[in-house]
């Protein structure tokens, strides 16, 4: 870790000479060839803007998301989509159902692995879509949406 810088000595986003998850964004994220990743998403004792560190974002890649940094230019959504397709596990002949989790009581890991699971396989299609939308509603974007969907 002797590339990481620390903007404290231990981790408390609440106390002042400890640093916090957007401090340690904030000193190491600007090299796009060492992007940071999130998975399990935001801890939720970390003060949050819109459900996330303020300044960043969340962007899927497989089970984890890549946090990107909101003032940086946004990736080509088709060079984002050939990255993200890499990250996926190809198990489609061993998925399971989507109602595969209600056999479990939901205190237990069978039930949290299937529920992550099938979340992972939604978040890029819904990534899509948001970006499908947000480029003026680009229909090959929101096709593409659709296909990885089903």
């Amino acid at each position: 870790l002797k590339n990481i810088k620390w903007s404290g000595s231990y981790y408390n986003p609440y106390e002042k000479d400890a640093y916090s998850l957007g401090d340690l964004l904030d000193e190491n994220s600007q090299d796009p060839k060492r992007p940071w990743f999130l998975c399990g998403g935001w801890y939720h004792e970390e003060p949050q803007d819109s459900g996330g560190i303020q300044g960043y974002s969340l962007v899927p890649y497989g089970a984890c998301d890549r946090i990107v940094d909101n003032d940086k230019p946004k990736a080509d959504v088709w060079e984002w989509l050939a990255e993200s397709r890499e990250t996926m596990p190809d198990q489609t002949h061993s998925w399971p159902p989507p109602d595969g989790a209600k056999k479990y009581a939901s205190d237990t890991w069978e039930h949290v692995a299937m529920t992550d699971y099938w979340a992972m396989r939604h978040k890029q299609p819904f990534h899509l879509l948001n970006q499908g939308i947000s480029m003026n509603n680009d229909p090959a974007v929101l096709q593409e949406a659709v296909n990885v969907y089903e």
